[in-house]
């Protein structure tokens, strides 16, 4: 998991707005890492994107509450190559989780599920030690 977790610290400036283990998103207060994404977001912040990171936060505070600690979570990836963010990248052991959350929506939507696919690819290929993970 070390190599993982360093190769998405290793590039050209920060790729992440926040970064935690599991262990201390469990241990501590979501507004340290709200914090975190404010200071690092390159656009302007408004009440609707305030709100999806506060609810995101929660829902994967909630659904990794028996995950292993050690895992590493960062938020607001920018992917490699085509510069779109993921909202957030779990990396469990050697496996890359991506979570995309579409905060207020009643159905899935094929397009968010693609997008998803798009992402896991562009990882796969353009983001060397993600290759056979």
């Amino acid at each position: 998991m070390v190599e993982v977790v360093e190769s998405f610290e290793r590039g050209l400036g920060r790729r992440y707005y926040a970064r935690t283990t599991v262990a201390n998103l469990r241990a501590t207060h979501p507004s340290s890492l709200n914090s975190q994404l404010f200071e690092h977001s390159d656009f302007d912040i408004g009440l609707l994107q305030r709100d999806a990171w506060i609810a995101q936060l929660e829902i994967v505070r909630n659904a990794l509450c028996e995950a292993d600690g050690a895992a590493e979570l960062f938020l607001e990836f920018s992917v490699p190559r085509i510069g779109k963010r993921i909202d957030a990248v779990l990396i469990l052991s050697n496996l890359i989780f991506i979570l995309e959350f579409k905060i207020g929506a009643d159905k899935f939507q094929s397009s968010a599920i693609e997008q998803v696919w798009d992402y896991s690819l562009d990882l796969k290929n353009f983001h060397s030690e993600s290759h056979d993970k």
